[in-house]
């Protein structure tokens, strides 16, 4: 890329300069990403234009980065000469005839259109035309080389359906691959001729904050003065009201209150009231048993017979469940004495059962260990007649 920009500058010694010179340079320069990679700065959401060499205020040299189906407006170049080289990927070029001022809100038509390769030169100016530049992958990434002669600051983009025209500012991404903060600043901005405007002003940046802070003081005030106009307001409403008003809420507040008296001066009468009518219920009652009973006994003698039979049947049922239920009771208690002299006599079988466990266990035992004594006994005996039997044998031969 520094062979690339000396060869560039020594053809910008001259005053008069030949494009096709230009284009020849550009075309030898063989594409190495090792060159160029620090000065390709990508954006998810647009494509960046990063300026690598100002040429002491003849031309731009920028790289700019294309994501995935990203493109650019239509656009001119303001008399000046577009050379482009393609670094990585590829780039497809649309060109377009100039809108006629006669004819408006016409759809604009389209005269051109080339897909260039990874290394190779196009050229563009106004008297072509006008272009549209984009990246027909929508997986891969495009590197471009550009070179605009003289640089400029604005151009003029287009809608294709329409063929209106607009005004747009032109600024970078990145300068000498450094990242710039281009929004709401001149830091951005394209280099002119004069290499005063290459300066970032510092008095531009100042002014800009001092605005932004003043109009938020003024807002804080203003709300900060609409929120003291409510509550006057407030105040105001409450302390206007009508006299009649608090008079007439005073004498509903008496009215309840006398009424809450009345009602409980007439809760005892009430009680009273009811418990005079059911005292007078009960004596009804009482009165319509007594006539019940004398009827009963002017009645017929059989219906008496026969009520008192059906009073003696309940009163032998009653006797007859009372000792049913007393025999219940009993077996209940037989069962239960039963269980338990049960479980006595399974804890004592068990018991036998474990003692005469112990003591065949410990007669096998004695068995054993008798069984073990007359055996080493014998043993015993058998060695020592061995040992005789040897010492006569040993007397003998001696």
């Amino acid at each position: 890329m520094d062979n690339l920009i000396t060869q560039i500058r020594e053809i910008f010694k001259d005053d008069h300069i030949n494009t096709e010179d230009i284009k020849r340079v550009l075309e030898a320069y063989k594409s190495n990403p090792l060159d160029w990679q620090k000065y390709a700065h990508f954006d998810p959401h647009k494509y960046t234009r990063n300026l690598v060499d100002i040429g002491n205020g003849k031309y731009n040299m920028l790289i700019l980065c294309w994501g995935p189906g990203m493109g650019s407006s239509i656009h001119d170049h303001t008399n000046s000469h577009c050379f482009v080289k393609v670094l990585e990927g590829s780039l497809l070029e649309t060109r377009f005839s100039w809108p006629d001022p006669d004819k408006s809100d016409e759809p604009m038509q389209e005269t051109d259109r080339d897909e260039h390769p990874i290394n190779g030169v196009t050229y563009m100016s106004d008297e072509l035309g006008l272009h549209r530049m984009e990246n027909p992958s929508h997986s891969d990434n495009a590197v471009t080389l550009h070179l605009y002669i003289p640089p400029f600051e604005h151009c003029q983009i287009f809608d294709e359906r329409t063929g209106r025209k607009a005004q747009s500012a032109v600024t970078f991404f990145t300068k000498y691959g450094e990242k710039v903060d281009y929004r709401g600043s001149k830091l951005g901005r394209t280099f002119t001729l004069s290499s005063s405007s290459a300066t970032p002003s510092s008095s531009s940046m100042s002014i800009m904050n001092r605005k932004v802070l003043f109009a938020a003081l003024v807002a804080v005030i203003l709300l900060v003065g609409v929120e003291c106009a409510r509550k006057k307001n407030r105040n105001r409403d409450k302390n206007e009201r009508p006299r009649n008003q608090q008079d007439n809420e005073e004498e509903n507040r008496f009215e309840s209150k006398d009424e809450g008296r009345a009602e409980r001066r007439e809760k005892p009468e009430r009680e009273r009231e009811k418990f005079s009518n059911k005292n007078e219920q009960d004596e009804e009652s009482e009165e319509k048993e007594e006539d019940k009973n004398k009827a009963n006994k002017t009645a017929n003698p059989k219906r008496i017979r026969r009520t008192q039979h059906i009073h003696r049947l309940d009163e032998r049922v009653a006797e007859d469940s009372d000792l049913k239920t007393r025999k219940l009771r009993r077996n209940n208690n037989l069962l239960q004495q039963g269980g338990r002299h049960r479980e006595d006599n399974l804890k004592r079988t068990k018991e036998r059962n474990t003692k005469e466990v112990i003591t065949e266990s410990v007669k096998g035992q004695n068995q054993k260990d008798k069984h073990t004594h007359t055996h080493n006994t014998n043993r015993r005996l058998r060695r020592e007649e061995k040992l005789k039997r040897t010492k006569e044998v040993n007397s003998r031969q001696n």
